[in-house]
């Protein structure tokens, strides 16, 4: 229901409920992280999905503090597409827009390191011609400024 809840709000432009929602599925997907239902790619999707459009959400409101605190979800979606070669190419990119989320985040926070390290890891896996353009812009201010 969060999940739905918070595409619903996603689409009314009410990023605080829709954000609300989605924190709230994954919460929730914390707390039973052990029972199979919630390892299937199906959920992942979901998973993916709330990731990708919290992330977004976060990032219009220049609040990178959280997407950093979703971190450790963000870092297991690259596990996931690790494992599952043949995952949708929707997960998958959803799973490289929140990575890229976070790695910005990461840099605007003045983790360079981390931030480097996620923009990186979505070059590589992207196939998205305008992610690729907006990394190589943040790379190249990065290796300017270092």
């Amino acid at each position: 229901v969060n999940f739905y809840l918070g595409k619903i709000y996603s689409f009314m432009e009410k990023d605080d409920l829709a954000i609300k929602h989605f924190r709230d599925f994954l919460d929730f997907k914390k707390e039973y992280k052990n029972q199979s239902a919630f390892t299937s790619q199906h959920r992942t999707i979901y998973e993916a999905s709330a990731l990708a459009l919290t992330t977004e959400k976060l990032y219009k409101k220049n609040n990178y503090k959280e997407i950093i605190e979703l971190a450790a979800l963000i870092e297991n979606q690259k596990i996931f597409i690790k494992e599952n070669k043949d995952a949708k190419n929707d997960s998958k990119a959803l799973i490289e827009f929140s990575n890229f989320y976070l790695g910005t985040s990461y840099l605007f926070e003045g983790y360079i390191d981390e931030g480097k390290d996620n923009l990186l890891w979505v070059k590589e896996t992207t196939d998205n011609d305008a992610l690729l353009n907006m990394i190589n812009q943040y790379l190249a201010q990065i290796n300017d400024a270092t």
